[in-house]
């Protein structure tokens, strides 16, 4: 996956050189405070050194605020890059199944992954890159302080660096513990949400809710492990730093009883221990959580990393040619469950009306699947307007098929704009559709259309597909909620529309048969031409 542009690149040099610039407005100030200290009976001096202190205290107020702006622009930029891939990779990939495991994986990538990467992985490496920077810095600064307060100052911080690096794996195993728990529980939470329906009518409300309770106390002890581990290791890290200037200080103080340090030496030393300790936790803490961005990282990468593959297209995406017929000279599929499907000799002409029937677990969903090009690893031979179907791009053929499955999503948003899925329409053009399903006598007082019954939404979704006005209208089990006079309306409408071809799926069928012109029996064994 993709985390860099040419933005990202100019943002992470500006946040560079400006923590550089920093760094060395930082060093230079406990050279500026001995000065300050040992000169303060030559007043010319002090004044001089006091401004240029002050100087650098406007420096590094400047410079930081910099720092901060644009590491919040990187941070955006970055996240808008994924999240855009992620959009694109759901839209591209035509394989991928819809269940409640990939929605709770596509949230915790989105709104947990990225910004782990973002912040522990990619900024932590451009912030370990300029410490290291820096350390050079201040390596020249500190070329006039006694040795033996370079090595209390260095030594210990340097010895820290060493703990991160004997937990790395530890803390890659606790975060991806963490991200697989914090996944389990927003699919069981995707569970009892969408069908809680369900859940009542079948009084497992108790049980259910257990069971999201246990997967909420699984992640967040997740958490917690991965949290005491990283804060832990961050005491010892401060433990070790700050012994270190305990040092520090005692040595300091003994120098200047026995007259072996000048006051302003040491109250340099003091302040320059600061500025490397503060970053050297930091860069301990960085090394630390890039293990932990890292082990984000691996997943957002095996996830989404590998390149969608398409189909190749034969057409372009803009339809310019009239539906003529669809053909199956022969075909066959199967599942490991025994669902074999095996087809031969048939033809749908423009306007036909096809009546696709059969028991459960028969086929004809999977059968609709292969005909609108959702499913392509079947054997044999399937064409549209002469072209092979499986060559033919995801795009180019929903500019002829219009489908309403038999659980057609409502969109938390108003009716209209379920309608119209946020496309140029005017619907005064298409007021016969909407007579048709009877609109005015659908309730449009909830805004987000999620209370409308199953009638009222298969309804909907009829009357989204056909203001799209397509030439091949496909309806797997998309009436059986709708009152049955008006489904005979509109069944008696559809069929009897003589430029629309008509693929229909349905267990009610009733007096209908005989005014389809073709129906397929997935009962049947071999399933050639029926009637």
């Amino acid at each position: 996956m993709t985390y860099k542009n040419r933005k990202t690149k100019v943002i992470s040099f500006i946040y560079i050189i400006l923590s550089i610039f920093l760094g060395i407005a930082s060093a230079i100030q406990p050279y500026f405070l001995k000065n300050i200290i040992d000169n303060y009976k030559n007043f010319s001096t002090t004044k001089t050194y006091i401004i240029l202190y002050g100087i650098s205290i406007i420096g590094i107020i400047v410079f930081e605020y910099g720092i901060k702006i644009s590491l919040i622009n990187l941070q955006i930029n970055m996240k808008k890059l994924m999240i855009s891939q992620i959009i694109d990779y759901v839209e591209e990939d035509e394989s991928l199944v819809k269940n409640h495991d990939y929605l709770a994986s596509i949230n915790v990538d989105i709104n947990t992954n990225i910004e782990d990467f973002i912040n522990d992985y990619y900024v932590n490496k451009l912030d370990i890159i300029i410490l290291l920077a820096n350390i050079f810095v201040y390596s020249y600064a500190i070329i006039n302080l006694d040795f033996v307060l370079i090595v209390l100052i260095l030594i210990p911080n340097i010895l820290t660096l060493l703990i991160p690096y004997f937990f790395k794996a530890k803390i890659e195993d606790y975060k991806t513990s963490n991200i697989e728990a914090n996944k389990f529980f927003n699919s069981k939470v995707l569970d009892y949400t969408l069908g809680i329906n369900v859940i009542k009518n079948m009084l497992a409300i108790t049980p259910f809710k257990n069971e999201v309770n246990k997967s909420l106390s699984k992640n967040l002890w997740s958490e917690m492990k991965l949290g005491k581990l990283e804060s832990g290791l961050e005491i010892i890290i401060g433990l070790i730093s700050y012994l270190g200037l305990f040092i520090l200080i005692t040595y300091g103080s003994l120098s200047i009883y026995k007259g072996k340090m000048t006051v302003g030496a040491f109250i340099a030393a003091i302040q320059f221990s600061d500025i490397i300790i503060s970053p050297l936790i930091r860069l301990i803490t960085s090394i630390n959580t890039l293990n932990s961005g890292r082990a984000a990282y691996k997943i957002i990468e095996k996830r989404y990393g590998k390149e969608v593959e398409k189909a190749k297209e034969i057409r372009k995406l803009d339809k310019t040619e009239d539906f003529e017929y669809i053909k199956i000279d022969r075909l066959k599929f199967s599942y490991p469950d025994n669902l074999d499907i095996n087809l031969r000799d048939i033809k749908i002409n423009k306007a036909d009306k096809v009546l696709i029937k059969g028991n459960n677990a028969s086929g004809k969903s999977t059968l609709l699947r292969i005909l609108t090009g959702n499913i392509k690893d079947y054997d044999g031979d399937l064409y549209l307007n002469g072209y092979r179907l499986k060559e033919l791009g995801y795009d180019y053929l929903n500019h002829y098929f219009s489908i309403i499955g038999q659980n057609q999503y409502i969109f938390n948003m108003s009716l209209e704009d379920n309608i119209a899925l946020y496309s140029s329409i005017d619907f005064n053009d298409f007021k016969e559709y909407f007579d048709l399903v009877r609109y005015d006598q659908i309730s449009k007082t909830d805004k987000t259309s999620q209370t409308l019954s199953g009638g009222e939404k298969q309804r909907i979704a009829l009357l989204r597909a056909l203001i799209r006005d397509k030439e091949i209208l496909v309806i797997d089990e998309g009436l059986n909620q709708v009152q049955k006079d008006l489904r005979d309306e509109i069944l008696n409408y559809l069929l009897n529309d003589e430029d629309l071809t008509f693929i229909y799926v349905s267990h009610d069928i009733g007096d209908y048969i005989d005014k389809f012109d073709l129906v397929i029996d997935m009962n049947k064994a071999d399933k050639k031409l029926s009637y």
